[in-house]
């Protein structure tokens, strides 16, 4: 079998795979900034809203934020999924090129990544680590707006500390939750 690999159609391959992924980066830039752009301009128009229309009725809104913490938790689910793919199509993808080298050793120094140094799903310099932390930071905030709806009328200093717990205790809880999935 050793005699029929030819080193050219890895190297061919690895190249398209190169170029496709820096073309997605670039794409995905976009994307993320969209979805950024989207999520502050709902939170706003949501915050906004009542004070606009002069709505007495505080459920709708505990009903559109409870609606945007939904979505982000799928968002965020969504964002683990598709790491944990890639992560699984480049150890598929590394075990192919292992098996070239293994065969045709003058191949290892055409590749950056092999088996030994992929880089972790759970990186914390991946931009989908910051795509997770801003998904993360928004259903925090939903769940805090849906608690201060629930609990609080009006304005006062003193509900920003009480309001801070369940925020953090929300972050956390996704931050655990992402980690977990993560190293599955």
């Amino acid at each position: 079998m050793k005699e029929k690999l030819d080193p050219n159609q890895i190297l061919i391959a690895e190249f398209e795979y190169a170029a496709q992924t820096a073309r997605q980066a670039n794409e995905d830039r976009g994307k993320v900034f969209e979805l950024f752009l989207a999520n502050i301009f709902t939170l706003f128009a949501a915050a906004l809203l009542p004070n606009i229309f002069n709505f007495e009725n505080r459920a709708i809104y505990v009903f559109i934020f409870l609606g945007l913490f939904i979505f982000g938790l799928v968002s965020l689910f969504q964002l683990v999924k598709t790491r944990v793919a890639w992560k699984s199509s480049v150890i598929a993808m590394n075990k192919i090129k292992d098996f070239y080298v293994e065969n045709n050793k003058d191949l290892a120094r055409a590749f950056k990544w092999r088996m030994d140094n992929i880089p972790k799903a759970n990186s914390k310099l991946a931009v989908i680590f910051a795509q997770g932390i801003s998904i993360m930071v928004l259903n925090a905030m939903n769940i805090t707006f849906i608690i201060y709806l629930l609990l609080f009328q009006g304005f006062r200093l003193l509900y920003i500390p009480i309001l801070v717990i369940p925020f953090f205790i929300c972050f956390i809880m996704q931050f655990i939750v992402w980690e977990k999935l993560l190293k599955n």
